[in-house]
């Protein structure tokens, strides 16, 4: 379910997509999208973004060798609504939001989130009851709070009310991975907050790349 990443991250998907349906008389093999997602991720460098272009749904992706894009495809809980908050007033280049986070981390982070990576798999696929704690950040959300203050007020509130939310990305969108029946109540937050921010519920589209005639 990783966001699909930029406009260019879209247009390298799509641009190889059309080159292997053409030279494939049309079509798109399951092949294809998996040399789609592989070519796409090392072009990108991110194959978490390409490859949820790629196939849609939730996607695990990860690069053994510099040339090689491995991709997993867990099936997304049934219940997770994801919303999407953007923030009017904050902007953010993804090069200044990179160059704040230092070069190492503490030990205890990195055990930290190891566990929290883990446990948020198994909150997105079984038990959505676990994403708030799934979902607590040390590595990059608290390095970069500085720099968009407007959006960490806002996960910070969200997270105070028991609603699993996160910085998308590098931000400085944020998004809260809630329940079908808690959505309404998370839309209704954010948009107590004013016209500054834009709330979205995208859904999560179950397909990703196809050729539409």
């Amino acid at each position: 379910m990783t966001g699909p990443g930029s406009p260019r991250t879209g247009a390298i998907v799509a641009g190889l997509g059309l080159g292997f349906a053409l030279v494939g008389g049309g079509v798109l093999s399951e092949a294809d999208l998996g040399l789609v997602n592989t070519h796409a991720g090392v072009a990108e460098g991110h194959p978490d973004n390409s490859s949820a272009s790629v196939f849609g749904g939730l996607t695990l992706s990860w690069m053994p060798s510099p040339q090689v894009v491995r991709t997993a495809r867990p099936v997304l809980h049934p219940d997770i609504v994801p919303v999407v908050l953007v923030p009017a007033t904050e902007k953010l280049d993804t090069a200044i939001a990179r160059s704040v986070l230092g070069p190492t981390v503490p030990r205890v982070d990195a055990v930290h989130q190891v566990g929290r990576a883990a446990l948020l798999v198994h909150a997105l696929t079984h038990e959505p009851a676990h994403l708030l704690d799934a979902t607590q950040d040390r590595l990059h959300q608290e390095p970069r709070r500085e720099v968009y203050p407007v959006t960490m007020g806002a996960v910070d509130t969200l997270r105070a009310l028991g609603h699993a939310a996160v910085v998308s990305g590098a931000g400085p969108t944020a998004m809260a991975l809630t329940t079908r029946d808690l959505v309404e109540v998370v839309v209704a937050e954010a948009r107590s907050w004013g016209r500054s921010w834009k709330v979205l519920t995208p859904g999560v589209p179950d397909v990703g790349l196809q050729l539409l005639n």
